[in-house]
């Protein structure tokens, strides 16, 4: 089995990568979760609406407000998750700052 990272900051992107995470759960892949935060609007109602935890919540609309920073705030924390985790596969999905920061962090890391 593969281990998979999903990142995710969005409530579109996690509406829409849901699936992806509950079919990789069916198969016994081992799975992290990774919120940026880069909405505010997604609050834990919605991940408990799911049923779905976290392992790690970057809170990065917190910390910053411009796209810039947000996209260089996401990549700095989403670096030492992946450094510790080591995933086979990191997923991402749309056109927002996370996906960007998430795919430039995978390729980094030659992921």
């Amino acid at each position: 089995m593969k281990k998979l990272l999903f990142i995710f900051g969005t409530r579109p992107e996690f509406i829409k990568v849901y699936p992806v995470i509950q079919e990789a759960k069916r198969q016994g892949n081992p799975i992290v979760l990774v919120n940026t935060g880069q909405h505010k609007e997604m609050p834990n109602e919605l991940l408990d609406e799911f049923s779905v935890e976290v392992d790690y919540d970057l809170k990065i609309m917190q910390k910053y407000s411009g796209l810039s920073e947000i996209v260089a705030g996401s990549i700095s924390g989403l670096d030492p998750i992946i450094k510790k985790e080591q995933p086979d596969v990191i997923l991402v999905h749309g056109d927002t700052a996370t996906t960007l920061a998430g795919s430039l962090v995978a390729y980094f890391n030659r992921i």
